[in-house]
């Protein structure tokens, strides 16, 4: 797992989303930071919007639900993947993953333990 890698649920009932890591597990792998993206309309976090085309899941507009991010440890992750429960999909490009971190600079809705390990390894500002 790295940073920038994305993947799906395999089981839809428990959630549909694309998340994709944001920090970097080689660095804290006992605490990885993902986000997820979803469908945007006004009542969603704005810091993030992204289009079809940004990514190739992404077929409309959506953003990035930083209120929703998550901490799982890398061999978790990894253990999921080899268990068939998620499923890898295309990283988020360099450009993609900046505009994530830029807007997870900017959102007042990203925890304050999620803010704390992206500044820890200077993906983001203190």
């Amino acid at each position: 797992m790295d940073i920038g890698d994305a993947f799906l649920l395999v089981d839809k009932r428990i959630d549909e989303h694309l998340w994709v890591v944001i920090s970097r597990p080689g660095e804290n792998p006992s605490e990885v930071v993902i986000v997820n993206l979803t469908s945007h309309d006004a009542d969603k976090d704005d810091a993030c919007i992204l289009d079809a085309g940004d990514h190739p899941w992404i077929r409309h507009r959506t953003c990035v639900r930083y209120m929703d991010a998550r901490i799982a440890s890398e061999a978790a992750l990894d253990g999921l993947i080899a268990a068939g429960s998620l499923r890898p999909q295309a990283r988020a490009s360099d450009d993609l993953l900046g505009r994530i971190l830029a807007g997870a600079q900017v959102s007042a809705f990203l925890p304050g333990r999620h803010r704390r390990i992206l500044q820890d390894q200077d993906l983001i500002e203190r």
